[in-house]
């Protein structure tokens, strides 16, 4: 069957965690991926700079916001990265967010951008999780916490949760495709810390685990957790930002409310409900609501 279009990768696929995975998907698919802006075909832009005024076909333009600079966000410069993704959106026939919270950021702060943007989450591969996931042995009393250790996500809080599910015998981890910048704190409080794990190995180790534990100020849409989800994990995660489009109101606690979370690992056991929910952003079904694939 022949394909619709293309990714254009305009982003240092190397150094961004998210865009090698969105790139995986796409050719798993079967969706072609080109660094060219200009082919004459629908393409969708996965990153910010875009030539827009030297593209002058007709066709179809979409743009992938994983997550846009308004605050809060973990942009480092977000007055400039805002005009770039302003421009972009005004340009674009339809510019992709992956959650409801991004896009009221974006419609609440330059109105004349609702109906430009449309929320179709971000492309998983659950097959191919779960094939290399599911059936390993659960350890028992076990809590994951995952990602790079930067200020938006938290990691005060995690320290504080993590002492304290020690000291109540469960066993903490904290898994990184990166370095974890606070390592030793989070070890001083009695996590086993994995560094650079990525891949098959990171979805094999996420299975082992019982619960995966958010304690982010905001996440677009928390990508990680619908992997841990889809390869096992009960979610616990705070009642906030992109949360809420996947994770089930049971599975959230009050945000920066170590007392709740607890109560919820302690509690919940509801996997079910919530894969059922993380279904939807299985990686056909991504491309195909835009009408790639």
């Amino acid at each position: 069957m022949k394909k619709k279009g293309a990714v254009v990768a305009n982003i240092n696929v190397g150094t961004v965690t998210w865009a090698k995975s969105f790139i995986k998907s796409a050719k798993e698919n079967g969706i072609r991926v080109t660094d060219d802006p200009y082919e004459n075909v629908q393409r969708i832009f996965i990153g910010d700079n875009i030539p827009i005024s030297d593209i002058l076909d007709n066709k179809r333009h979409l743009y992938f916001l994983a997550a846009s600079s308004i605050p809060p966000s973990d942009s480092t410069d977000p007055e400039t990265d805002e005009e770039n993704e302003s421009t972009n959106i005004h340009w674009a026939d339809q510019t992709l967010v992956v959650s409801n919270s991004e896009r009221m950021k974006l419609e609440s702060t330059v109105p004349d951008l609702i109906g430009k943007v449309m929320v179709n989450g971000f492309p998983v591969s659950i097959k191919q999780i779960q094939d290399t996931s599911l059936g390993y042995e659960k350890l028992e009393k076990s809590v994951c916490f995952l990602g790079e250790t930067r200020g938006i996500k938290n990691i005060d809080l995690e320290v504080e949760l993590t002492q304290i599910l020690r000291d109540i015998g469960y066993n903490a981890f904290h898994l990184s495709p990166g370095v974890v910048s606070r390592r030793k704190e989070l070890e001083l409080a009695g996590s086993k810390v994995v560094e650079n794990v990525r891949g098959s190995e990171y979805w094999k180790l996420l299975s082992g685990f019982q619960y995966f534990v958010s304690t982010s100020f905001y996440e677009s849409l928390g990508v990680s957790g619908i992997e841990a989800t889809v390869a096992g994990c009960i979610p616990i995660v705070p009642d906030n930002s992109g949360f809420r489009d996947w994770c089930p109101p049971e599975n959230r606690y009050t945000p920066n409310d170590e007392k709740h979370a607890l109560e919820l690992i302690r509690t919940q056991n509801n996997w079910v409900e919530c894969m059922d929910r993380v279904g939807w952003y299985d990686s056909r079904e991504f491309f195909s609501r835009i009408n790639l694939i």
